[in-house]
């Protein structure tokens, strides 16, 4: 099947994004597994509620580029081979340090996805929609997760 350049330049911004969002997903489960000290209970349950949006977006992403004619990649080795994050240190993380880390991961994904819009714009505006809807779930869960477990100055967008 031949694809149209818009198609490959929608694809590559999708499967972009969606490498993100997994691999965030991921390190967002891992945090979630491994966080301890005081406020343990609430940020455990929260990372999940982020794990569970990313995850929809994620679906949403692949399932829009099947929809453009472009086979999204969520395997292992696609996401290790262009995940812009960098990976969460192994083993147990304190809650304040967790907390810092999804928070600043959050940002660098809603950052990626943001600059992906003008693109995004001209070349199709449904997966500028859903980017958009990316977007504002990130910024969303950045200031939910800062306001309630971060101890310093109240969140500010990204």
């Amino acid at each position: 099947m031949t694809r149209t350049p818009s198609q490959t330049a929608v694809g590559r911004l999708l499967q972009e994004l969606l490498v993100a969002t997994l691999d965030l997903g991921l390190v967002v489960k891992h945090a979630h597994w491994n966080v301890y000290g005081a406020g343990f209970r609430d940020l455990h349950l929260h990372l999940d509620d982020i794990a569970d949006g990313l995850r929809e977006r994620a679906d949403a992403l692949a399932e829009r580029a099947v929809t453009v004619g472009v086979s999204p990649d969520g395997r292992a080795q696609a996401i290790v081979a262009a995940t812009p994050l960098e990976a969460l240190a192994a083993g147990p993380v304190m809650v304040e340090q967790a907390t810092a880390a999804v928070a600043g991961r959050l940002a660098q994904v809603a950052a990626l996805a943001s600059l992906c819009l003008d693109e995004l714009d001209t070349l199709d505006p449904v997966s500028h929609d859903l980017v958009i809807g990316l977007v504002g779930l990130l910024e969303q869960r950045r200031w939910m997760l800062l306001a309630e477990f971060s101890s310093s100055a109240p969140a500010r967008p990204a």
